[in-house]
């Protein structure tokens, strides 16, 4: 069977798809050393460096750094990396403070989530099982807002609301930000994080065919939720609709009043939001 070729080229948006390993999906990434029978998976970007997830035909798993623009790369292979199935959240970001890159995954038990912190100039790994939070086993992909990851997810130990787990890159630590009100008097309403102009909003599911983005317009300030646009879809989306989290994924704005939307399993929607008086 023919395999598809691709190649890896430089881009300011965190938009490259991830691989579902199927034959029809192999990638060759000659510039990094990739063969085409390796599976890859995007695990994020940041600056213009590039980190992917790897697996050979032979069950090597890595990860590989690159920069795309000076065809730089650093590949890492240990015991630490974690498999395929083990990764429902990761994140890759800059430490500021240290002058560092970290890629962080969150691996969730029954018990208890567990932190797992790779740093690129140390080479070094650390772990941690302190993590307050729990995101339901669901893959997120977040979104970096005001320097650091958001996701949504649930107080460990208690029952609580859904709320937006907040990850600080230098401090390595985690906050919370509550959702609006309204939201959280609605319990059960899909939704998904997204960044929308440089700010925190949710992509809220209030109909079969309805959508709502709300925006934060004061960071960390929650009485500035506010519902900025509603747009529509058609029903057939909706009937095969059963995800909670990341089934709706915000993508860049434009200048005109377009909205991008990646739909779970369906091309990418250019939607005309409707601005709320």
């Amino acid at each position: 069977m023919r395999t598809q070729s691709r190649t890896l080229n430089s881009t300011s948006y965190d938009s490259i798809w991830s691989v579902d390993g199927s034959e029809s999906e192999k990638v060759k990434l000659a510039d990094y050393k990739f063969s085409s029978h390796w599976i890859l998976r995007f695990l994020g970007s940041c600056n213009g460096l590039v980190c992917i997830w790897g697996r050979s035909t032979e069950h090597e798993i890595s990860i590989c750094f690159c920069n795309p623009a000076t065809k730089e790369y650093k590949r890492i292979v240990s015991e630490s990396v974690p498999s395929y199935d083990s990764i429902h959240i990761n994140a890759f970001g800059y430490d500021c403070k240290a002058g560092d890159y970290k890629l962080i995954f969150l691996d969730e038990h029954v018990e208890f989530t567990e932190l797992l912190v790779y740093t690129l100039g140390s080479n070094t790994w650390k772990s941690s099982q302190s993590v307050p939070y729990t995101f339901n086993k669901e893959r997120q992909t977040g979104v970096l807002v005001n320097g650091a990851f958001h996701w949504l997810g649930q107080a460990r130990n208690k029952n609580s609301s859904k709320l937006i787990v907040v990850f600080d890159f230098c401090t390595e630590k985690f906050d919370e930000l509550q959702l609006p009100e309204e939201l959280l008097e609605k319990r059960h309403l899909p939704m998904t994080v997204g960044v929308l102009e440089g700010r925190l909003c949710v992509v809220v599911t209030v109909s079969e065919v309805s959508f709502q983005v709300w925006v934060m317009q004061d960071y960390a300030v929650q009485e500035s939720w506010a519902p900025l646009y509603t747009f529509d879809h058609s029903e057939d989306y909706m009937s095969d609709y059963d995800a909670d989290y990341d089934a709706l994924k915000l993508m860049p704005s434009f200048r005109n009043g377009h909205i991008l939307v990646k739909m779970a399993l369906e091309p990418l929607h250019k939607i005309h939001g409707v601005p709320n008086d």
